[in-house]
């Protein structure tokens, strides 16, 4: 039997995913430039725009790390706005996992809203929004812990953003990201 592995099913009028293992950066960079380009209709003439929309493009693909939440979901409804990027994985049970999904000892300004709710697959997904301070000033941040009821792993989703009302606009369709997560536990390989 193999390990779990993630499920995911993003809605594409929403998100286009990061690098993944069948796609790495390398391949997938350019592809996103592309796409980015097409939905936003820019032509390879507006070079300070291809030069923008590049540059966001390798922080987000260089920020993936491959031992923490490796996974990406891009949302960029408008090109002058930064996008959305949500980081997500598998992570191994642990009990320091209640501390991250509530931001603690992260200079939390305020106690996290969690919300949790039951799945149809029978587990559970806890939503915590947080807003806590950095070196940089007030971050946003919604965490998601998805217990599929495996003994081992659970899902993360983690996303933080400086403007609040960026988070309100998401937060459905991350909800909906997170409703459609599916552990594939290897036994019908």
């Amino acid at each position: 039997m193999s390990a779990p592995t993630l499920r995911w099913d993003p809605d594409p009028e929403v998100w286009f995913v990061g690098p993944t293992d069948e796609r790495p950066y390398r391949t997938w960079h350019p592809e996103a430039v592309k796409l980015v380009k097409r939905l936003f209709e820019v032509s390879d003439d507006q070079k300070d725009i291809v030069q923008y929309i590049t540059a966001i493009l390798e922080r987000i693909g260089a920020d993936t790390d491959p031992d923490w939440l490796p996974y990406r979901l891009i949302g960029w409804p408008v090109l002058e706005q930064i996008p959305f990027v949500v980081s997500y994985g598998l992570v191994q049970k642990h009990p320091d996992l209640e501390d991250y999904l509530v931001a603690r000892g992260q200079g939390v300004v305020e106690a996290p809203i969690v919300v949790e709710t039951t799945r149809e697959d029978g587990g559970t997904a806890r939503r915590a929004v947080a807003y806590y301070e950095d070196a940089r000033g007030l971050m946003i941040n919604v965490r998601v812990l998805v217990d599929f009821g495996d003994d081992d792993v659970v899902a993360l989703v983690d996303s933080a953003t400086r403007d609040p009302k960026v988070l309100a606009a998401f937060l459905d369709d991350v909800d909906r990201f997170v409703t459609g997560l599916s552990l594939d536990r290897g036994r019908d390989r």
